[in-house]
């Protein structure tokens, strides 16, 4: 790598930088939304603010979702809301499909190294 950021292998960061990043909210989601459009930070800076405030509001989103239910922690991990939620079950045949064919390939001579099950819908006549 050339440049004042090459390091040697191993090498601590920058800790001016990394400390900036700990402390700064502001910066440190500048950051993170510039990494997830895949572009510098520099680049990030240059879009108009209103692109800027959606990539951010985007981030900030989507790091309030519990990954397990899909609902915004901020609401579902409320003290006031512990009764409040109420499940539906639903089933995904697609996922069904690929569990039942898990079944055939188990057991102690099953050879799974590398195995991926795959999925696809087959539609009938009418669409």
């Amino acid at each position: 790598m050339v440049g004042r950021l090459a390091r040697e292998p191993g090498a601590d960061l920058d800790p001016f930088l990394t400390r900036r990043l700990r402390e700064s909210r502001t910066l440190r989601r500048e950051v993170e939304a510039a990494r997830a459009w895949g572009v510098p930070r520099s680049v990030f800076l240059g879009w108009p603010d209103d692109d800027q405030a959606w990539a951010i509001a985007l981030l900030e989103y989507e790091a309030d979702i519990c990954s397990g239910c899909g609902q915004p922690r901020s609401e579902s991990m409320a003290a006031e809301h512990e009764f409040a939620y109420h499940p539906t079950a639903l089933r995904c045949h697609g996922c069904a499909a690929v569990a039942r064919e898990s079944e055939n390939w188990s057991g102690p001579t099953a050879n799974t190294k590398g195995l991926m099950i795959g999925v696809h819908l087959e539609r009938g006549p009418h669409g």
